[in-house]
């Protein structure tokens, strides 16, 4: 017996909007509810997802900066914003809000040097730049959604510390094993051949 089915269309949320700047989506709804609470907690940086991955090798500010960007331009998600009016909608009314995705982004690493300071002011430092950076409210209208900073140091098994910071309408906890093939994938592309060694296994 022969069946028929119907066909499959694209669901009304993936139907897409043409914009010079990317393509528009209708968010969904953890995210309208992210972007509603990010717009009326302004300096609330409760949805920063912060990890920690600790270098030791040869370390090459310029290769990690490569493949980050070769994530972002891997994953979708990474080139995501919202977007959206609050204005003058009554209470309980629906509130449109979309999220774009940017064709290219590129992100930048902050990079801080402390292998002039001792052991312990290189820990105290790194934690401190660790938590400021974790502590900076995201505009969830600019791209990317994340953060990268690169604390040098040389104390034992810890040649560098990157700190990566991400927002969660883009990123959960499930995402970073995902995100580490990538970037470890990404490395090596650029230089197969290395000493560098990655531990994500800490995270804030």
């Amino acid at each position: 017996e022969t069946i028929s089915l119907p066909p499959v269309l694209p669901s009304e949320r993936r139907k897409q909007s043409s914009h010079p700047e990317g393509k528009y989506f209708p968010a969904t709804h953890a995210q309208t509810r992210l972007w509603i609470e990010e717009q009326t907690h302004l300096e609330d940086n409760r949805y920063a997802l912060p990890f920690h991955i600790v270098i030791t090798g040869n370390i090459d500010s310029e290769r990690l900066e490569y493949a980050l960007n070769r994530v972002i331009a891997e994953h979708e998600a990474l080139r995501t914003t919202l977007h959206g009016k609050l204005d003058t909608l009554e209470e309980n009314e629906h509130i449109p809000v979309w999220q774009c995705v940017h064709p290219q982004i590129s992100i930048s690493i902050i990079k801080k040097d402390l292998r002039e300071l001792s052991e312990k002011d290189q820990q105290d430092c790194s934690r401190k730049i660790r938590h400021e950076l974790a502590e900076k409210p995201f505009d969830l209208t600019t791209a990317p959604l994340f953060r990268a900073e690169l604390v040098l140091r040389n104390a034992p098994d810890i040649d560098a510390d990157l700190y990566l910071v991400f927002h969660h309408a883009i990123f959960d906890g499930w995402s970073m094993r995902l995100f580490m093939n990538s970037f470890r994938n990404a490395l090596n592309d650029y230089s197969p051949i290395s000493s560098l060694i990655i531990n994500d296994k800490q995270t804030i």
